[in-house]
């Protein structure tokens, strides 16, 4: 009877659900004493009906209730896998993200006012393992709590602590001493998952399942709430440390709040100041990033107007007048256009040490490319804390403050004018780039300056270097493909393309490539200065005759063939008899080459326009091979050319020049004088005929 009553009991209890009355012992007993003050013997009660399986009972919990049935014994199976577990089981337990998922700490006061949102991480370490949790943190905000089994390990956990360095603003530490109920609570998790995962028949009894995740809800609930109670603020189980001192200020969860704004206060000292949501984080949206990429675009091409020449209010606009025009770093100059210059000392959004620390990171010694990605992590970390998505846009105001003085590579190649194409790899490939400075003093400025004079470019090594490297891509290809220039040109052409650094290629490359000794290395006379000038100056000449020779080689073999004078009056001259012949019967090979050379343009363009039609391709991008199938095939055609002018009745004498028609004339009366009298007009006519087979059969041309 007293088993009944316990039953019903532990029954309405469970369908009451009500958490101020959980089916605990000493509930039982106040619910069943009655109105005489008997009471039923509820142990014993409780006790026959476990052994029966009517009830079971939550360690947990320390509560009972019905037992739904099922033919596995859920509770002897977690008796078994309690005894298979192993250690370190409250450490897993509480690193599990499903259960456990990590705080999402903030350090709201200090992200305000900063407008940098500044999440501070969580750490879970045993105090055992404290020490090497420290050493393998890094510098970011970071809460780290600490589990403590025994009363030793936690006094060892809190003098550890106390011997922190005051330098560390970076970390908050909480240690507490590990509890019975969060222990029973781990092992009835711990077990349950081993019953799920090793117990043959637990997929075919759905009463066993439904018990077993019974079973394994409480325990995760008690153990949120314990863990809750040991470490959360507002209730004062575990003891804060920061800097080595215990700080008795935590109590709440206001002034967690305010302390985790006064860690971030003290480990980014130097954070700037930049109020715009758009772009002062570390991802952005498209919408973000499109402005983004709009911005730096506009920086690049109207770096000297007002607002970046920038219309109406898109969002560009507001990350402009944000990052750029309130810090300081674009502003007007005297002469009334615009400039980027470092923002002012004592201006209040602050941006002036981080903008000294590019400077320092980019101009330190050596002078030698550094990836770009390092100096994004030295503006990320303490003391300035910037965000990824403002980086770039600092980066390139940076470049075009120093545009005479910074160089960007990308995979090692030396960029001489970054481009909106280059920026936007950068922004998404910052990891391709490194970036130099090359500030040149001393004997090497008279180089500088000599060329600078020359080139009518800043007297500063990188924009020299921009100028030389512009002149060589403004030369036909062909001049950047041919191997018929003497050796110190070769090697002065390959100093050119394979330059890594400005100051490499101007002060040691291109003087080893022309035969002189490395500019810097002793004092420079002006004497070496302006032999230097010189040899660069040939380099660049020959290199620009590359084109017009190859051009003028294969003229020539098309007027040598046709029986024309050499150089350009020949080429006047053969222009004038195509205009004869176009229109006329020839063969359809040689019709483009008639046509193209009696269209009304000028020389040159007719000259490139017949040239290109023999070479299949124009001159400037002929390589050696192309130059010589172009002379071949123009000997060719002026002899089909020289063959139609005969057929359509063109004279020898129309192909000559006034000079040649004149000696042609003389030579015509000197042997009218030498002909024999009495002989008959055929007789005379067929010799001369056959003089001039002989003189065509060995090749002689009338210009020879």
């Amino acid at each position: 009877m007293a088993a009944r009553r316990v039953l019903k009991c532990v029954a309405l209890l469970g369908i009451l659900k009500d958490a101020r009355l959980p089916a605990k012992l000493e509930i039982l007993q106040l619910a069943l004493t009655g109105l005489s003050g008997a009471e039923v013997d509820v142990p014993a009660a409780l006790e026959e009906l476990k052994a029966r399986r009517l009830i079971v009972f939550s360690r947990v919990r320390d509560t009972y209730r019905l037992w739904e049935g099922g033919d596995i014994d859920v509770e002897a199976e977690m008796s078994r896998a309690r005894s298979t577990l192993g250690a370190g089981a409250v450490l897993r337990v509480a690193r599990d993200p499903a259960l456990c998922p990590p705080p999402r700490l903030i350090a709201r006061r200090h992200s305000f006012e900063t407008g940098t949102m500044r999440v501070v991480g969580s750490r879970i370490c045993t105090a055992s393992g404290l020490d090497a949790t420290i050493r393998e943190m890094g510098k970011e905000l970071t809460l780290l709590l600490c589990l403590a089994e025994t009363r030793e390990e936690l006094t060892q956990a809190e003098q550890r602590l106390r011997n922190m360095p005051v330098d560390s603003t970076h970390l908050l530490a909480a240690v507490a001493l590990e509890t019975e109920a969060l222990r029973d609570a781990v092992e009835q998790i711990e077990a349950s998952h081993y019953v799920e995962e090793h117990v043959a028949g637990l997929q075919g009894d759905r009463a066993a399942r439904r018990e077993l995740a019974a079973r394994r809800a409480e325990a995760e609930a008690a153990f949120r709430g314990e863990w809750d109670r040991l470490f959360g603020p507002h209730q004062g189980s575990a003891t804060f440390y920061y800097r080595g001192e215990p700080q008795t200020s935590i109590h709440n969860t206001r002034t967690f709040s305010e302390f985790l704004s006064r860690m971030a206060d003290e480990t980014y000292p130097y954070a700037p100041r930049l109020r715009n949501e758009l772009v002062n984080r570390h991802s952005l949206s498209s919408a973000a990033a499109a402005g983004r990429r709009n911005l730096i675009e506009a920086m690049l091409i109207s770096p000297t107007q007002a607002r970046l020449d920038i219309k109406g209010y898109p969002p560009e606009r507001s990350m402009y007048e944000c990052v750029l025009l309130e810090t300081g770093i674009h502003r007007p100059r005297e002469a009334g256009d615009w400039e980027f210059t470092a923002p002012p000392e004592d201006h209040p959004a602050g941006l002036r040490s981080a903008w000294d620390e590019m400077e320092r990171f980019i101009f330190s010694d050596p002078p030698e490319p550094r990836p770009l990605t390092a100096l994004y992590d030295r503006l990320m970390a303490p003391p300035y804390g910037i965000s990824l998505g403002v980086l770039p846009i600092l980066f390139c105001a940076l470049l075009l403050a120093h545009a005479d003085e910074i160089t960007l590579y990308r995979e090692g190649t030396f960029l001489p004018e970054p481009g909106v194409a280059d920026f936007e790899l950068l922004v998404r490939r910052p990891d391709l780039f490194a970036v130099a400075g090359c500030r040149v003093t001393g004997d090497r400025s008279a180089v500088v300056q000599r060329i600078a004079n020359a080139l009518g470019t800043p007297s500063a090594t990188v924009p020299v270097v921009r100028a030389l490297l512009r002149m060589y891509k403004s030369l036909p290809d062909c001049a950047r493909k041919t191997r018929r220039v003497p050796g110190h040109v070769l090697a002065f052409r390959e100093a050119l393309e394979r330059s890594r650094s400005p100051e490499q290629m101007l002060f040691v490359d291109v003087p080893a490539a022309l035969g002189l000794e490395p500019l810097g290395g002793s004092s420079i006379d002006a004497s070496s200065v302006e032999h230097f000038f010189v040899m660069l100056n040939g380099a660049f000449r020959t290199l620009a005759e590359v084109s017009p020779d190859a051009i003028g080689r294969a003229r020539d073999a098309l007027l040598q063939a046709s029986g024309m004078p050499l150089g350009q009056d020949g080429w006047r001259k053969l222009r004038d008899l195509a205009a004869q012949l176009d229109g006329c019967p020839v063969d359809p090979a040689l019709r483009p080459i008639v046509h193209g050379a009696a269209l009304p343009d000028d020389d040159d363009t007719a000259l490139e326009r017949v040239l290109s039609h023999l070479a299949s391709r124009p001159p400037r991008t002929w390589t050696d091979a192309d130059a010589d199938r172009c002379v071949a095939r123009a000997y060719s055609a002026g002899s089909q050319l020289l063959q139609a002018m005969a057929a359509m009745g063109i004279s020898s004498v129309d192909r000559l020049d006034t000079e040649e028609q004149e000696r042609s004339r003389e030579i015509t009366t000197y042997l009218r004088g030498l002909l024999p009298a009495g002989i008959p007009t055929r007789i005379m006519r067929a010799a001369l005929l056959a003089l001039v087979r002989e003189m065509d059969g060995e090749g002689t041309s009338p210009d020879e």
